[in-house]
């Protein structure tokens, strides 16, 4: 293979995309877990709800990162962060303001929004002022057309409104999201899911 078009991964070596739409990961390494962090009680929560892409002027985890003071200021004690998955919008138009539920992968972080290092800079960030942070985790739904791409057979013959539904009765199917919702808790130290 000869250059991405000839199906020369980013990492080299050959590959072929299947039919319809393709996107590449490049795997980087995982960063450090931040360290244990113990929020205030249910009683003293209050949330800041917030969209990374909107939330600055630059729509990137560390210019988020930058601003949490902000946050604290306000007298909350955690924030729920919209979906920072790899969106199907976001990846296809650049664009960090959209909201981020045509999920591609459980995994990636979304490339308009940073690096996995970046996501877990917010979070040590938010703990080390004092806030929790929760993550919206998008599971009831992929993008559409992604049971073309990755199998009819690990998603439901029904759609939602808003792609089509993972079938958890599959064993993978639960395995992967079981994954993802521990890459989210231990190894980008998230608080909780929603």
């Amino acid at each position: 293979c000869q250059g991405m078009d000839s199906g020369a991964s980013p990492g080299g070596g050959c590959a072929r995309p299947p039919p319809g739409p393709a996107f590449w990961s490049v795997p980087l390494p995982m960063p450090q877990s931040p360290p244990a962090f113990a929020r205030c009680g249910d009683r003293d929560l209050v949330l800041y709800e917030m969209h990374i892409g909107s939330f600055t002027q630059e729509g990137t985890l560390k210019a988020a990162t930058a601003k949490l003071s902000h946050i604290r200021n306000l007298g909350c004690t955690a924030i729920s962060v919209m979906p920072v998955n790899q969106d199907s919008l976001r990846a296809n138009s650049g664009n960090p303001d959209c909201w981020g539920y045509d999920v591609i992968s459980f995994f990636a972080v979304d490339s308009v929004y940073g690096t996995p290092t970046d996501l877990v800079s917010f979070v040590v960030e938010a703990h080390r002022q004092g806030l929790a942070v929760v993550i919206d985790f998008v599971i009831n739904h992929m993008m559409w057309g992604a049971d073309s791409f990755v199998g009819p057979q690990y998603f439901l013959d029904m759609q939602t409104t808003w792609g089509p539904r993972p079938n958890f009765e599959v064993p993978e199917v639960r395995s992967y999201a079981l994954a993802a919702a521990e890459l989210l808790l231990s190894g980008f130290g998230f608080d909780g899911l929603r």
